[in-house]
């Protein structure tokens, strides 16, 4: 029976015990739900706070407090407020250009004719400020955290001022010119390189290029927030890599070709003697008259014998029209073809002899290669002085006059009556100019024609032209006048005797004999 009460009574505490639990869980839960109904209304408060919070920010158009552009505090201003101080940070960032160490150019960027883009500037700036309020996130990061803005200023270059202002005229520094290697001559004639020297000439184009797009690159270069703009200083260093460089230099292979070819032949001197009067072929024609080749070089030979051809064609006498003075007054014109005195360079030895010359590389003093004989063995000169064949020594007969005069060294012998070839039997002395063949004492003289032959002993025998030669003729009792027209010689000019035999005493073969009428 107790223990029957007991369970009963054990078993009604259990029931009220369960119904005490279950009272303060539906409390627990109830307190949890008013929690959340809460934290949910501060959310939504919040939310509707920001909200409200952004569209009237947003409306306002511009920049959060604690907000910095370009290291500028931009606090509350409108892209048009933010543009003045952009622009004038811009406009007053000094340039300084350094060469080597040294300042070259400075001034600002408006005195380089850079400048502010206002346009392109204030879209920049804009976008900037839709970045920041763009949504409720990136103002209350803004509002909470501040912001600091980068961005690139929009900038354009007035071409004309920026041109005047940057270019080699405008630096401090002097510029140095460039010098190719070259050969020079030196005191004793070798040639030797000059090596190049490297200046600091360039392009005004170059400069303004590289000076444009470094200071661009400068300006956009804000990643780090170190803004020339807002330190108000932009430095630059000179673009060596603009220098104008050397076009030759002391290893090319064509100027040490040239050097060794010069040194081959610059002592190459020849001195050509006309009597006392010389002409020199120097360095000055023979340099450019070589040809460079095969890593060497040679003389040109048509350059050599072109040389060679207009030398004889100056000082060549012999076979050209003579053109001499009459001692009893005016002139004669003796033909090319009469004219068999003279000089006359043997062009194919003197072309040998020159190229000789020149290879040997020194200095040779010499007449010119003649041709010395004629075709009998017998000189075709005597002496010349200059282009002056004569020299003052020569035979003059004027067969008019039946005169003679024999002239030694420039000064009159002597002179004297002759009597030439007769006219009247066709047996006319020979006009022209010769050269003395040879001289003879005594001698005779046979004459071969069928109808008039003879043979005649002289005692002086000078001849000069075929056959016909001054001689003594002592047979005559009567010289000069017109004897000549009826009672002349076969041809040779008839003296007296002593005139013949002092001009033989004095006068050398290959001496002028000059006849006209």
């Amino acid at each position: 029976m107790d223990t029957e009460k007991k369970k009963e009574t054990t078993f009604q505490e259990n029931q009220d015990e369960a119904c005490t639990t279950d009272g303060r869980r539906r409390k627990k839960g109830s307190i949890g739900l008013k929690v959340a109904v809460a934290v949910l209304i501060l959310l939504l408060a919040a939310a509707v706070f920001i909200l409200v919070l952004f569209f009237y920010l947003r409306g306002k158009g511009t920049f959060l407090k604690n907000t910095t552009l370009n290291g500028y505090d931009v606090s509350e201003k409108t892209p048009q407020e933010v543009l003045p101080l952009l622009e004038k940070g811009f406009q007053n960032v000094e340039v300084v250009l350094k060469e080597r160490g040294e300042t070259d150019l400075t001034g600002s960027l408006e005195s380089l004719g850079i400048y502010v883009d206002k346009e392109r500037t204030l879209n920049v700036i804009g976008q900037a400020l839709e970045v920041q309020n763009s949504n409720p996130f990136e103002i209350l990061s803004s509002l909470l955290w501040g912001r600091s803005i980068y961005m690139d200023v929009p900038s354009d270059v007035d071409e004309e001022v920026f041109s005047a202002m940057v270019c080699a005229e405008k630096l401090l520094i002097p510029r140095k010119k460039c010098k190719d290697a070259k050969l020079i001559q030196e005191k004793n004639g070798d040639y030797k390189i000059r090596p190049e020297v490297y200046g600091t000439e360039f392009a005004d184009e170059d400069l303004q290029y590289e000076i444009r797009s470094e200071i661009g690159k400068q300006l956009a270069d804000i990643s780090n927030g170190d803004s020339p703009v807002k330190e108000g200083k932009l430095e630059i260093n000179f673009p060596e890599r603009i220098y104008r460089l050397p076009q030759i230099y002391e290893t090319d292979p064509e100027l040490i070709q040239k050097k060794e070819v010069y040194n081959a032949y610059c002592h190459a001197e020849v001195v050509y003697q006309f009597g006392s009067k010389t002409k020199t072929l120097g360095w000055d024609t023979v340099r450019k008259w070589l040809v460079m080749e095969n890593g060497g070089g040679r003389l040109d030979k048509d350059m050599v014998w072109e040389y060679v051809t207009k030398l004889a064609d100056k000082y060549d006498t012999r076979f050209h029209d003579r053109v001499f003075q009459k001692t009893w007054g005016g002139k004669v014109t003796i033909p090319a073809s009469l004219n068999e005195y003279g000089y006359t360079i043997d062009r194919d030895a003197e072309f040998s002899q020159l190229m000789t010359d020149l290879s040997g590389n020194a200095r040779v003093c010499r007449e010119p290669v003649y041709v010395l004989q004629n075709e009998y063995n017998n000189p075709v000169f005597y002496h010349r002085e200059g282009v002056d064949d004569l020299a003052g020594t020569y035979v003059e007969a004027s067969l008019s006059e039946q005169h003679l005069w024999f002239y030694k060294n420039g000064s009159l012998y002597l002179e004297s009556d002759f009597v030439s070839g007769c006219v009247a039997k066709g047996t006319e002395t020979q006009t022209g100019a010769f050269p003395l063949a040879y001289k003879k004492s005594p001698d005779i003289l046979v004459g071969s024609n069928a109808n008039d032959g003879y043979e005649t002993e002289v005692q002086y025998w000078m001849p000069f032209y075929e056959g016909q030669g001054l001689h003594d003729a002592d047979w005559r009792g009567a010289f000069g006048g017109s004897i000549y027209q009826y009672d002349g010689s076969h041809g040779c000019i008839n003296l007296p005797p002593w005139a013949a035999a002092e001009i033989y005493q004095v006068i050398e073969p290959g001496t002028a004999i000059i006849i006209y009428k």
